[in-house]
């Protein structure tokens, strides 16, 4: 009913929320997917976590960058199963020559 009224008043007010929830959500999962890949160089090379968030959040827009492509191809059926060991794989190689001091 109050969907009705407000269409039928021609008030079509729509929530701030509604247009930047989804680009916050993607540049969320985005960061996720860098953490989570770049975390197997960091590992591999004995840094802790905290120092690997504090790294990557010096390096904010290439790590978005790096985590962007992970984080929309593993929702594709299929692809998923090779994105996985080949980010594993560019989150080492994005550690050791952009993140690696």
């Amino acid at each position: 009913m109050l969907s009705s009224t407000c269409a039928a008043s021609g008030n079509h007010h729509y929530s701030t929320d509604q247009f930047y929830s989804p680009v916050l959500w993607l540049l969320y999962g985005a960061w996720m997917m860098a953490i989570q890949y770049a975390d197997y160089g960091a590992d591999n090379n004995g840094v802790n976590f905290t120092e690997l968030k504090r790294t990557l959040q010096e390096n904010r827009l290439q790590t978005i960058l790096f985590g962007l492509p992970a984080y929309l191809l593993l929702t594709i059926p299929g692809i998923n199963l090779f994105v996985m060991p080949v980010s594993v794989a560019g989150g080492t190689r994005f550690w050791v020559e952009h993140l690696k001091r």
